[in-house]
């Protein structure tokens, strides 16, 4: 009955056909949207995995772009890794100055510690005992080269072989650079000093404890100095005296020599002995003493010598040569026949050694 009544109501609110047409609408309406949506999912569901394989493939690509572009890799992006510095950036010029001291600390090079040194270094203390007698002596000789000398000894020591170390301030800006013949008398005074002790066998100078300075500065080999052959000295000496006391012309020629303040005080000896050698022919004597070791040039000087008369035997000038450890001797004399006659004889000084040039043609 309820039911009735409200068909009744709708239809004559409105109209029996209306409500058909509506119903027929709605239901026609109905199953159109019905079956588009059936279509689309149908579709969709067809092409879905096709579009999702073309989406991964475009998300690896771009992903992979990313990767090589370095703008984009910065350290802060999580999972990026920090790309190498670009060569060709310029670095920004930095306002703050470095000190250049700071960087000479950072380069200094500290040498190994097992590094052995090449220097020669003496300890007087460790050495041996102390030797007074002798620095009082050292500073003497050294005063007479050279007042501002007077006392540069520091100390001497003698050990029991008789090895003795002077050492001595570092004189060497005061005296400078020597020549031969400077050297020949700087240490001739120092060699009767030292060696007029019968115990000294050999000495070492020292500059503040370094032997090295001292033979660099000589510019002679590191060895000491050392006494010579006593036996060959006493021989020497006792034939020089007696040649000096027997003629003589060699003890005026020998006394003009000393004169001359020669580098080397046995200057004179060697002089005597070298004249004696060729007024008695000795070839080897010659030798010792002459540079002339050509036995042609020393059988005509022989030759020369044996017309001499040598009584008449006189030195007449010794004119020391610039530059060089060289001294012009220039003798005059008689021949046997009563001629006369010069010649000039060269001492050389070089190595603590002396050397005559006597050219016979002259």
């Amino acid at each position: 009955m309820e039911d009735k009544e409200i068909k009744d109501g709708i239809d004559r609110y409105i109209g029996t056909e209306k409500l058909f047409n509506h119903q027929i609408k709605n239901q026609i309406l109905s199953n159109v949207g019905k079956r588009r949506n059936a279509k689309g999912i149908s579709r969709m569901n067809k092409f879905m995995p096709a579009f999702v394989l073309l989406l991964l493939i475009f998300g690896g690509i771009t992903f992979f772009l990313m990767l090589d572009d370095p703008a984009t890799m910065t350290p802060g992006n999580k999972g990026t890794t920090e790309p190498m510095d670009d060569p060709v950036k310029e670095i920004p010029e930095s306002n703050n100055t470095i000190d250049e001291e700071d960087t000479k600390v950072d380069e200094v090079v500290t040498p190994p510690a097992n590094e052995e040194t090449s220097e020669i270094i003496f300890d007087l203390e460790s050495h041996g005992t102390e030797f007074p007698e002798l620095k009082s002596d050292l500073n003497v000789a050294l005063a007479s080269i050279k007042q501002t000398l007077a006392i540069s000894v520091n100390g001497v020591s003698i050990n029991e072989e008789g090895t003795v170390v002077v050492d001595l301030n570092d004189f060497r800006q005061d005296l400078g650079n020597l020549t031969t013949n400077e050297k020949g008398e700087f240490l001739w005074p120092l060699y009767n000093s030292v060696f007029k002790y019968p115990e000294v066998k050999e000495v070492y100078f020292t500059f503040n404890g370094s032997f090295t300075a001292w033979y660099e500065w000589l510019e002679s080999t590191p060895d000491p100095m050392i006494r010579q052959d006593e036996q060959v000295m006493d021989n020497t000496s006792k034939l020089v005296d007696a040649l000096l006391v027997n003629h003589t012309y060699y003890s005026d020629m020998y006394q003009f020599i000393q004169e001359a303040n020669m580098p080397d005080a046995q200057a004179g000896s060697v002089f005597i002995l070298y004249l004696e050698a060729l007024k008695n022919g000795d070839v080897e004597q010659i030798r010792e003493y002459s540079v002339n070791n050509n036995d042609t040039q020393i059988a005509a000087s022989v030759s020369i010598y044996e017309q001499i008369d040598y009584n008449s035997f006189t030195i007449e000038q010794i004119v020391p040569s610039q530059g060089e450890p060289i001294y012009d001797v220039h003798l005059n004399y008689k021949q046997k026949d009563g001629s006369s006659g010069d010649k000039v004889i060269y001492m050389q000084f070089y190595d603590d050694k002396i050397s005559i040039f006597d050219n016979p043609e002259n």
